[in-house]
């Protein structure tokens, strides 16, 4: 592809502590993120332009529960944990199934 700066993944619930990249059509390397799932981390990201406008890229994964990091505010995790409570019945509601029957799905 083209035109794409970063890539933010979701939904696979995997954790990436450094940016993963791949290199576009034109030979530019763009980096891929995630923060894992069940809101226990916070991704930052950051790109830059140079005068050129050549990106560079910074990114970051910031637990916020305070089990994986003593150093996190425990207002702020029990802010998450609460709202984590709140939206956990939603977080669990089934969307879509997909069936398959002698080779052909239905969704």
């Amino acid at each position: 592809t083209r035109n794409i700066d970063m890539v933010i993944g979701g939904h696979t619930h995997t954790f990436l502590n450094q940016a993963d990249y791949v290199t576009n059509l034109d030979g530019e390397r763009v980096p891929i993120v995630q923060t894992g799932s069940k809101g226990i981390c916070l991704g930052y990201a950051k790109i830059k332009l140079d005068e050129a406008g050549k990106p560079s890229f910074t990114y970051k994964l910031l637990p916020v529960k305070n089990y994986l990091d003593k150093k996190v505010d425990a207002s702020f995790a029990a802010m998450v944990d609460a709202y984590t409570a709140d939206v956990k019945d939603q977080m669990q509601q089934v969307l879509s199934k997909r069936y398959v029957s002698r080779g052909l799905q239905f969704v």
